[in-house]
């Protein structure tokens, strides 16, 4: 299965830009950062409570970020989360505090995020960030094909 979403690329100073999509968790709205670079996909804690009311764990782990800095990491699990037509069913989420990076969308009038969208899901779905386009191709169907080592 197939699913395209557009994308919003958001200018950021210094000639940068990050990318916005909508996508939904259980069955909410919820606006990502696409991070290609991010291991894992993760929601602001703050925002954690628009999608559901399951208990956040600890992670053992702590994440570290580009700026190197430590903080605390979460799980916590939803019952869906949908890429248009595709929907991931019981997904364990990771969750950080992504309160500076609000703050400083803030401070640029860029909207808030609820969360980042990492390269576990775009791995998962066979992603492919069409720039052309301003989209996102989710290919849920494609086969995983095994390699040997030689």
């Amino acid at each position: 299965m197939i699913s395209k979403i557009p994308f919003k690329l958001i200018k950021i100073k210094n000639g940068g830009y990050h990318l916005h999509q909508f996508i939904k968790i259980n069955g909410k709205q919820a606006r990502l950062i696409i991070d290609t670079g991010a291991s894992a996909t993760i929601l602001d804690k703050g925002s954690i409570q628009k999608f559901t009311q399951n208990k956040l764990n600890k992670h053992t782990d702590q994440a570290t970020g580009i700026s190197g800095k430590k903080m605390d990491s979460f799980i916590v699990s939803v019952d869906s989360v949908s890429f248009g037509s595709i929907s991931l069913k019981k997904q364990k989420l990771g969750a950080l505090d992504l309160s500076n990076v609000n703050a400083t969308y803030k401070q640029l009038n860029i909207p808030h995020v609820d969360g980042v969208l990492g390269s576990d899901l775009l791995k998962k779905l066979n992603a492919v960030v069409d720039y052309s386009k301003k989209e996102v191709v989710f290919n849920s169907s494609i086969k995983k094909t095994s390699t040997s080592k030689k």
